[in-house]
């Protein structure tokens, strides 16, 4: 790691461009005197500068977006969530899948995690649950880029998404409602998303799901076929050592079929437990995520009627 725990990187206001840098410096300034809230902490800065540029350095509309992310981020408490032995029973769930996992470091010490779509069982799960495991890896990969990204922090992600089916479709407001929440609250964050092996059958649903993107994420998806790979096309951002060989490197395959998902890199409490790992698609499920499921019910029902209590309320 490059930095300390609790050690974040800062804006170099040097750095940026003199429109940018007056924009910004004046919404520091206005949250200073925000007597509910407070300065900007350190934490905050890159987001609050993105969402300043995505928002065209329109001040008020920056500001309102810092007051919504900032009773949210109260709500979430997003950083408590990337420790999955703490999790609800529902992103456990998702985690059991052994759909996603850490990567490696590109080049540039931009942190990757890698994920294939044969595991994902959204069916499994509540949509909220299903946007919470995203928070919770979100805030595993925003941990990776505090320690290890030499500028701003930034992360991409590799995802396999041959097993693409005709019933994953009943699931795309899943992933709208991922997408949502990620530009909203994660803004600018992307430095690169990979698809790999994408199926005929997914290009109706790309539709879909493009629509619900703004340009900032669209720019910065890449579509990759085997062709390209085997011509190197990872080695230019990647070691051959941190490549697996259906990627083109070195790394053997072999740990995307083990029995386990190591945690992410110098981030203890991460590991997936051996006895909750699990393949969906072998029936009947084990008995402990059997019983995972039962509860992820309960605490969803339970959400949605204190949800309905509080519009009664309001």
């Amino acid at each position: 790691p490059i930095r300390n725990e609790g050690q974040w990187p800062r804006v170099e206001l040097a750095k940026l461009d003199p429109a940018v840098r007056t924009a910004f410096e004046q919404l520091c300034a206005a949250a200073a005197s925000n007597d509910d809230d407070g300065p900007l902490q350190p934490i905050e800065e890159h987001d609050t500068l993105r969402a300043l540029k995505a928002r065209k350095l329109n001040l008020p509309r920056t500001l309102g977006w810092l007051a919504a992310h900032r009773r949210w981020w109260k709500e979430k408490q997003p950083r408590e969530m990337r420790f999955i032995s703490k999790a609800d029973a529902g992103v456990k769930l998702m985690y059991g899948s052994g759909m996603a996992r850490w990567f490696a470091l590109d080049k540039h010490g931009i942190p990757f995690f890698y994920a294939d779509l044969k595991g994902w069982a959204p069916h499994l799960v509540s949509c909220a649950d299903h946007t919470n495991f995203a928070i919770s890896g979100l805030e595993l990969m925003r941990e990776a880029a505090r320690q290890f990204c030499p500028g701003a922090p930034e992360y991409g992600a590799v995802i396999d998404i041959e097993s693409w089916a005709l019933w994953h479709v009943n699931y795309i407001f899943y992933i709208l409602d991922f997408f949502l929440m990620f530009i909203e609250h994660y803004p600018q964050c992307v430095s690169r998303i990979y698809l790999l092996n994408a199926p005929p059958l997914f290009a109706h649903a790309w539709k879909i799901i493009r629509r619900g993107l703004d340009e900032w994420i669209r720019e910065r998806i890449d579509f990759v076929t085997d062709g390209e790979i085997y011509a190197g096309y990872f080695l230019e951002r990647f070691d051959a050592a941190d490549l697996f060989s259906n990627l083109g490197g070195t790394r053997g395959p072999i740990e995307l079929e083990e029995k386990r998902v190591p945690g992410f890199w110098n981030q203890p409490g991460t590991d997936i437990e051996p006895d909750l790992l699990f393949d969906w698609r072998k029936k009947p499920l084990p008995r402990a995520i059997q019983q995972l499921r039962s509860e992820a019910k309960e605490q969803a029902a339970r959400a949605k009627w204190h949800a309905k209590r509080q519009n009664a309320s309001g």
